[in-house]
């Protein structure tokens, strides 16, 4: 069974991946956000099997996988490029507050 994965990459790298696919030891997370945070915002949704897949496994972390394998960019479900949000709002105090009532416990 196939799941959806994410990577995370820049524009030079996400040009070489739409022409050539993934190359292997290539990391890619369970989760967007992990992706975004640790990859760059040039993201790529991938559908893989995992299971059935020789040289792939679960990294040392349980956010990420790597394979092995060349991953071929008929696996690519979609590539997005996210932009960098601008804060609309934000109340500080009740951050610190709810920071402090964290540490607390």
């Amino acid at each position: 069974m196939k799941k959806i994965y994410f990577h995370g990459t820049n524009r030079k790298n996400a040009k070489s991946i739409l022409k050539n696919g993934f190359r292997k030891g290539t990391f890619f997370a369970n989760h967007l956000e992990d992706a975004l945070c640790y990859g760059g915002r040039n993201i790529f949704e991938v559908a893989i099997d995992f299971k059935f897949r020789k040289g792939c496994r679960p990294a040392d972390f349980s956010w990420q996988v790597s394979c092995a394998n060349l991953i071929k960019k008929e696996s690519i479900v979609s590539y997005k490029i996210y932009s960098v949000p601008k804060e609309i709002y934000k109340n500080e105090k009740l951050r610190n507050k709810v920071f402090k009532e964290n540490i607390k416990r």
